[in-house]
């Protein structure tokens, strides 16, 4: 499925227009476990190709990065554009990488479309981000395709339905997780205290993964007892 030009406009609209979420404290919750996670996945990026930086934008479309990272087994990020109110530069630049291997992985290129299946890809990967996903990765993405500008960076959490929608029809990645799979979201909740995450920042996961209120608080104490249990010395 292509993406119309009222269905870009949407989406560039509402990040264009949305309220900046940053001073949040919710936002801030989230920026700092996703920081964790890019420092994690690099590193084990890094152990599958060599990771370069350069001041250059080294490749000319998607299918040549494509190409000569697979075949070489080197990926040279670009570390232009990288001052954000998110996290700090190299951040940016590790981030940018991971981001890049998740289109070469599941063949996505840079179109509104292929942001949108690199959108579903990170969503499905940690659910509890989707929000922070959905305004790094595919509404500025829309902005860009659209205006064919960048606008300055900010969180947009948008309040329309419609927005997550559009962008989860768009040609992507299938069989997304189910959020609402109670027995997938204790794992889930098992993997954010195997991370570090604190009982709120795991709260503010569930949350904004739709996990209804009711049983959150369930699933939360579930999570966190298998990740006490586990850690425990076995007799």
């Amino acid at each position: 499925m292509t993406a119309t030009k009222a269905e870009l406009e949407t989406l560039a609209r509402a990040y264009r227009e949305g309220v900046d979420a940053l001073g949040t404290p919710e936002a801030r919750a989230a920026i700092d476990a996703e920081v964790r996670r890019i420092e994690e996945t690099f590193a084990e990026l890094t152990k599958r190709v060599a990771v370069k930086f350069v001041a250059k934008d080294p490749y000319r479309s998607f299918e040549e990065m494509r190409d000569r990272v697979l075949g070489e087994r080197q990926m040279l990020v670009w570390t232009g554009e990288s001052d954000t109110p998110l996290w700090e530069p190299v951040t940016n630049w590790k981030a940018r990488a991971i981001h890049d291997w998740d289109h070469i992985q599941h063949g996505l290129d840079f179109s509104m479309e292929g942001e949108a299946g690199a959108f579903r890809v990170a969503a499905a990967r940690m659910p509890g981000l989707a929000p922070l996903y959905l305004s790094e990765i595919a509404l500025q993405a829309a902005v860009y395709n659209f205006y064919r500008t960048f606008d300055a960076q900010k969180l947009v959490i948008p309040s329309q339905d419609r927005v997550e929608r559009i962008v989860r029809q768009l040609r992507g990645l299938r069989g997304v997780p189910n959020r609402q799979q109670p027995l997938y979201t204790v794992w889930f909740v098992y993997g954010l205290y195997e991370r570090g995450l604190t009982d709120r920042e795991v709260m503010l996961h569930l949350a904004a993964a739709n996990i209804p209120a009711q049983l959150a608080v369930p699933i939360a104490a579930a999570g966190k007892e298998l990740h006490e249990g586990r850690k425990a010395p076995r007799g």
